[in-house]
């Protein structure tokens, strides 16, 4: 009798088993942007991931490559689960400055259960010295006088070299001037880990009036 029973509840549970249904995320995960920045103070391009998310499973890291020709690429990855991997999140990686040219960052971002979505960005990246000049304009007095460059960014190590024909700079000794007339001086700034920049300025010496001569006869004796 016993063993009836049971052969009667096994066919029961065969008859109407317990589901379960199980739902698997196939969703990949969203990035908003990529911003490549300008060089930091400390001769650093800041490349930065906006907006990523994955509202099924949450995020788990992004991986990331920056290349440029002559330079060694730099990849790594960075965990995307040290907050609520459901919520927007924003990363920020650096690659060291290395000449003016065309930066390429390349990311593939991970959920937690292995979707991915990858996303690049290409964007030139210069690193220009700056600088403000002052011409200088005045009337003749027998003194030489010339323009002043002034270098505002890097504070220090920069290196000038002067010329009177745009491109070509013979000189670090700024050039002046004394006789009347319309000068235009051209410079170029020259420090490490910085591009090269060229400007111009103006030197302009006025006639002097005859008028302000001192005309008083002078007696000798």
């Amino acid at each position: 009798a016993l063993f009836i029973a049971f052969c009667i509840m096994q066919i029961a549970y065969a008859a109407d088993p317990i589901s379960t249904k199980v739902t698997l995320d196939t969703t990949a995960p969203t990035i908003g942007s990529i911003t490549i920045g300008a060089v930091d103070d400390n001769g650093r391009i800041p490349f930065t991931f906006t907006n990523m998310k994955d509202a099924t499973s949450g995020l788990q890291k992004v991986d990331y490559t920056i290349s440029a020709s002559g330079m060694t690429s730099v990849t790594g990855s960075v965990s995307l689960t040290d907050t609520d991997p459901n919520t927007n999140q924003t990363k920020t990686v650096y690659c060291n400055y290395n000449g003016k040219k065309d930066y390429t960052v390349s990311v593939t971002i991970y959920d937690v259960v292995g979707n991915t979505t990858t996303s690049s960005k290409t964007q030139q990246v210069s690193r220009p010295i700056l600088f403000n000049v002052t011409d200088y304009t005045g009337t003749f007095d027998n003194s030489s006088h010339g323009i002043t460059v002034n270098v505002t960014k890097p504070t220090s190590g920069v290196t000038i070299t002067y010329g009177e024909t745009s491109g070509s700079y013979t000189t670090t000794t700024n050039i002046k001037k004394t006789n009347a007339g319309t000068y235009t001086i051209y410079f170029k700034l020259t420090a490490t880990d910085w591009d090269d920049t060229t400007g111009s300025g103006t030197i302009t010496i006025n006639k002097k009036d005859i008028t302000d001569f001192d005309m008083s006869p002078t007696t000798y004796t």
